[in-house]
């Protein structure tokens, strides 16, 4: 990948110890100084996943804060669990970015065995993400793959379906 400062990698940061420095890549397609929100989340899902402070539990519900713009600077996640009943598990992650909590994270995981609301069938969209044309949503590679489809008739100057998928890494070989 390439944009006018030249080659981009495909991963969004480059491991530093326990630290992760992020890359142009993660670079917000808005201010420049600041770090992207969908390489925030990506890091941050990482580092949960990493933690083991899942243990059995799936995850029930993610919430990212972002308080202020992430730097581009050397960034931190700790989780901590706030609550860890039988059933029920709630941790909290703070990203820490140069130094700065930026964004605080909320994870509510339930165990496997916990009761399941029924499944609802919902019909299919009417073109799939891979038949959909991609677009590019900003002026810069953003390591996203971004597909839109406009309707058709009297509201074709909405959008149908709009698909948003992370296409790079998070670190080289963490996907």
């Amino acid at each position: 990948m390439n944009d006018a400062r030249g080659p981009l990698p495909n991963y969004f940061y480059t491991r530093e110890g326990d630290a992760f420095a992020p890359t142009l890549l993660s670079q917000s397609p808005w201010d420049g100084r600041a770090q992207s929100g969908q390489a925030i989340a990506a890091l941050v899902a990482h580092t949960l996943e990493a933690s083991g402070d899942l243990g059995n539990a799936q995850i029930a519900r993610f919430t990212l804060d972002i308080l202020r713009p992430a730097p581009m600077a050397p960034t931190r996640v700790t989780w901590r669990v706030a609550r860890a009943g039988r059933r029920v598990r709630l941790l909290e992650g703070v990203f820490l970015a140069g130094g700065d909590a930026a964004v605080k994270a909320t994870v509510l995981a339930v165990a496997p065995d916990a009761p399941h609301p029924a499944s609802q069938e919902l019909p299919p969209p009417p073109i799939s993400p891979e038949a959909a044309p991609r677009i590019q949503i900003a002026d810069r590679i953003t390591g996203l793959d971004t597909r839109l489809v406009r309707r058709r008739g009297e509201n074709a100057a909405r959008y149908h379906s709009f698909w948003v998928r992370v296409s790079a890494e998070v670190a080289p070989g963490i996907a």
